[in-house]
């Protein structure tokens, strides 16, 4: 259910105007009417309201954001709200429509007029709905005559009126009123939506009804029944609360009659012969001790897995050039480290070189030569370098080793290791 159409004639600043909204989609489901101060926001949000609630709408303006101080009375803001234009060009009739659809064919269509003197008084009102089915109306029904009520039409097809400012509202203004921490408001604005006002109401003909029944009967201790039936009420109560406990506490006993009940299959299906308790708590504690031996081993098979394993499986050639491969690693990240630990010296070289000034270079030296004199420094300090030793790698196949923690060597000296346990092993099966 949405409001497809609007439409305004007299009314404020709008001659007449139509504004159409789209149905809701994908949980789309909120209309944002947005512009710049003084085009018309606020109109249209007092036109459905007018539409809608007629004078009973004046009560709930201020609860959706809208300013109605400065406004005395239904009359008064119906005068003000009529076209200045159509007033001057003789005309007495401000409408407004709302259509609202149940779906793309079936909906409403609400209209409301008020009808104005010549001089601009307010003097009478008509509100008329027609039901739509296809795009064709059918005969319209006024409110207050042949037994036909707008209001509680819109109670059961729409908004009650107490609970329009929670769906049509003046963004800006009702953010203000948030701010201010309006609490009572909120508290009765969800009474209404929940139907608690309507519940009083009825509480408060209820007594009405209980008073006058009293007053008819002479002879009645008054007294005594009031204490009679704050007891009854007392006592209402307290069934209420313990038939909410007694529904509780079989909720809870099914669930936990049927846990033991799954659990009892389980350990009888596991071998607990008898389920006694003594025999379930031996199966608990045997259970726990063969999974704790079970982490244990695995903790160990991946020790051996992950530890020294691979290299025992491994061939000799293989070993080998692993082992030859690290060496060679090793030996260019010494080399490296050499080299990067004299890179500081260079620079101090050169600074020294340029602040000499015995012998006297004349003539000066041009930016052209200084530059070719750099990249000479450079080029004959490069070389002092490279190429790297003969016996370091050509090739870092291991980059996944860090040197600063001594991953290199840690591996070298398992593969040592290992070589010596093939050696002793070999020299056994020779003397054997």
């Amino acid at each position: 259910m949405w409001i497809s159409k609007i439409e305004l004639v007299c009314f404020k600043s709008y001659q007449h105007q139509e504004f159409t909204f789209p149905q809701p989609h994908e949980g789309k489901n909120v209309v944002l009417i947005g512009g710049l101060n003084g085009y018309g926001k606020t109109s249209i949000l007092e036109a459905l309201y007018l539409c809608l609630y007629g004078k009973d709408a004046m009560a709930h303006l201020a609860r959706a954001g809208l300013k109605t101080d400065d406004v005395r009375g239904y009359p008064t803001f119906l005068e003000k709200a009529f076209n200045g234009e159509a007033l001057r060009d003789g005309r007495d009739t401000m409408l407004v429509r709302v259509n609202v659809n149940r779906s793309k064919a079936k909906g409403i269509e609400i209209t409301r007029k008020w009808y104005f003197r010549s001089n601009g008084s307010w003097t009478d009102e008509e509100a008329t709905v027609r039901a739509i089915t296809r795009n064709v109306p059918d005969m319209p029904r006024s409110d207050g005559k042949n037994g036909f009520n707008l209001a509680d039409m819109l109670d059961d097809f729409f908004v009650p009126a107490h609970i329009a400012p929670f769906f049509f509202f003046d963004g800006e203004e009702v953010k203000k009123l948030a701010d201010q921490s309006r609490i009572e408001q909120v508290k009765q604005g969800l009474e209404g939506l929940l139907g608690v006002v309507l519940l009083r109401s009825l509480s408060d003909r209820l007594r009405q009804f209980e008073n006058s029944r009293r007053q008819a009967v002479v002879t009645v201790d008054e007294e005594r029944l009031d204490q009679l039936e704050r007891s009854l009420r007392e006592h209402e109560r307290q069934e209420r609360e313990v038939a909410q406990h007694i529904e509780a506490a079989k909720d809870q006993k099914r669930l936990l009659t049927d846990e033991f009940q799954s659990l009892l299959e389980r350990v009888t299906s596991s071998g607990g012969g008898g389920g006694d308790t003594a025999t379930y708590k031996e199966l608990v504690e045997e259970r726990e001790q063969y999974r704790a031996s079970q982490r244990e081993n695995l903790r160990k098979q991946e020790e051996i897995l992950s530890g020294r394993l691979p290299f025992h499986l491994a061939s000799k050639a293989i070993l080998d050039r692993m082992r030859h491969q690290l060496e060679a690693e090793v030996r260019y990240f010494k080399w490296e480290g050499e080299k990067l630990a004299l890179e500081p010296r260079k620079n101090e070289f050169r600074s020294a070189l340029e602040q000499q000034a015995i012998p006297l270079i004349d003539p000066p030296l041009s930016e052209g030569q200084r530059a070719a004199l750099n990249q000479r420094l450079d080029a004959a300090w490069a070389a002092l370098f490279y190429p790297p030793p003969d016996d370091c790698a050509d090739k870092i196949v291991h980059s996944y080793l860090s040197m600063q923690n001594g991953q290199r060597r840690s591996i070298l000296s398992v593969l040592f290791r290992s070589a010596s346990v093939r050696f002793r092993t070999y020299c056994r099966n020779m003397a054997n």
